[in-house]
């Protein structure tokens, strides 16, 4: 799963030592598969590359139905500003940023979303991607 493979390269929770086959090894697929979290890639036009199935399910829609969607135009509109501030800045250069956000999810529900973004590099060092959980 590419979406498993970025947070992976941009993060380590290994346990103590930090050395590959800890107990900490497997905490990303825990993570993005528990259903708990919301995670998105985004790029630099903050459209949506790859989703999990918790934002599929807020939206009632299968992973083709939100990839090259605009993110920031799933947050609702009082927020949206706000919203799209960080992930400018995550872009530009910034190591992370978090925030608030209401969801547009299905059925009129906006639920707010603790936000934490962090950028995926490319080779040469440019942020790449965002992802947002």
């Amino acid at each position: 799963m590419e979406l498993f493979t970025d947070l992976k390269s941009r993060l380590s929770f290994r346990g103590s030592g930090g050395k590959a086959g800890d107990r900490g090894e497997g905490i990303w697929e825990r993570l993005v598969g528990s259903g708990q979290f919301l995670v998105a890639t985004i790029d630099r036009s903050g459209k949506i590359q790859s989703a999990n199935g918790v934002l599929c399910r807020a939206r009632e829609t299968e992973e083709e139905g939100v990839v090259g969607t605009s993110l920031p135009y799933l947050v609702n509109a009082e927020d949206r500003t706000a919203f799209s501030d960080l992930v400018r800045e995550v872009f530009a250069g910034a190591s992370g940023g978090s925030g608030q956000a209401r969801l547009l999810a299905a059925g009129g529900q906006t639920p707010l979303v603790h936000w934490v973004l962090l950028p995926v590099p490319s080779g040469e060092g440019a942020v790449e991607r965002v992802v947002c959980q």
